[in-house]
């Protein structure tokens, strides 16, 4: 009696609540009739799903205002199909299917080198000089091959140190070697120089200028060639590098010699450059580090290198010269600066590249220099770097 009597003055001050369904007759007696418990929570907002959001963000507003204008057999309407701007449909296949820049730029570098009249009168001069610096470095990479080490000397030499006259003699035995060294590492700076100049004329004109370039392209073509066979070529031949350190060695002891082919400061820079497992290609990142010339031309010689292997432009040995040319541009451009070569986006088609490698000879020896002589890959992103750890 007590609670009934005290809700009813709490009932006229404080009305109960309307929980009826809408469109309901409300009871007569609902004013003193409680809710049933638990009341049904309210309908779940829909959300569109992440591929609704970003179709209707990629299609833009007259597409969405003709999604719903279809016809009784599903399909849209002749008045809904004019509202999709006119070669939406193409450009998003040529987006997905785009290839990089000078990838369809096929060159004949047999037939560019030796017609001169494919050369422009401007670049006729650079285009001689890198030949010129051609022969040196070919006459270079014949003498590695041919390369005879002091090693029996050298031996005999540190097995009786108190033997003064045989140390002197030992000594003198490296002068050629390191000679030829020291010619080697001058012929790198060279090849810096006419990098730099050949590469800032190529893409002057921008990216469409490079098939008109092919003069100059094939000679920085064969610049690149050689130095990943030399580079090459030098890692299996470590008996270069004990010359060298030898005499290095003895500096302090016959540093007075009058016929030293190298001073002690200038032995220091040019041990540097032996000690690298490609030194070619090393020491171009100083005098060419962040040059977006060198890198561009670089980069747009690796994809037309690509797309001739690709396309079966090239087979057999050809084949295997592009595919060369095609990895010291690589491994040089990802020197040259940040991002590098291994990054998911860039012009360079470095996916592309991995693949064309694989098809030809000795894809092996390629593929290693790509993997073990590049600065990035360690950094590079997982998709590209596991093609070239399968």
């Amino acid at each position: 009696m007590f609670l009934c009597g005290g809700l009813r003055p709490l009932l006229l001050i404080f009305p109960p609540m309307d929980f009826s369904a809408p469109g309901q007759q409300r009871h007569k007696c609902a004013s003193v009739r409680s809710p049933t418990w638990p009341l049904s929570p309210p309908p779940a907002k829909q959300w569109p799903s992440e591929r609704e959001t970003r179709t209707s963000r990629a299609i833009g507003p007259e597409s969405r205002a003709c999604q719903g204008a279809r016809g009784p057999s599903g399909r849209r309407s002749a008045a809904s199909q004019s509202l999709i701007p006119r070669g939406w449909l193409a450009s998003m296949g040529h987006l997905f299917s785009s290839r990089g820049p000078a990838q369809d730029v096929v060159i004949d570098f047999d037939s560019v080198l030796k017609d001169v009249s494919n050369v422009a009168n401007e670049d006729r001069q650079l285009f001689e000089e890198i030949g010129a610096c051609l022969g040196d470095a070919e006459a270079a990479l014949e003498q590695l091959i041919n390369y005879e080490d002091r090693a029996n000397m050298i031996r005999r030499a540190i097995s009786t140190p108190s033997d003064s006259q045989l140390q002197m003699q030992a000594f003198e035995d490296v002068f050629p070697n390191v000679i030829y060294i020291k010619r080697v590492h001058e012929l790198t700076e060279r090849i810096a120089v006419l990098l730099k100049d050949a590469c800032a004329r190529i893409v002057r004109d921008g990216d469409e200028a490079f098939e008109q370039k092919s003069g100059l392209v094939a000679r920085v073509a064969e610049l690149l060639h050689f130095s990943l066979e030399y580079d090459i070529k030098k890692m299996t031949t470590p008996a270069i590098q004990n010359d060298f350190a030898f005499y290095k060695r003895s500096l302090s002891k016959f540093g007075t010699h009058p016929d030293l082919p190298l001073r002690e400061n200038e032995a220091s820079v040019v041990s540097m450059f032996v000690a690298n497992a490609n030194p070619i290609a090393k020491s171009l990142k100083a005098p060419l580090d962040d040059d977006q010339a060198v890198r561009r031309a670089l980069l747009l010689l690796a994809n037309s290198c690509c797309g001739m292997i690709n396309g079966s432009h090239v087979e057999g040995r050809q084949a295997e010269w592009v595919a060369k040319v095609m990895t010291a541009a690589v491994v040089i451009y990802d020197e040259l600066g940040y991002p590098g070569a291994f990054v998911k986006a860039s012009d360079l088609q470095i996916r592309s590249i991995i693949r064309a490698v694989g098809t030809v000879e000795h894809a092996s020896l390629l593929r290693a220099q790509l993997q073990y002589n590049t600065e990035t890959f360690n950094n590079g992103h997982i998709s590209i770097t596991r093609l070239l750890r399968e």
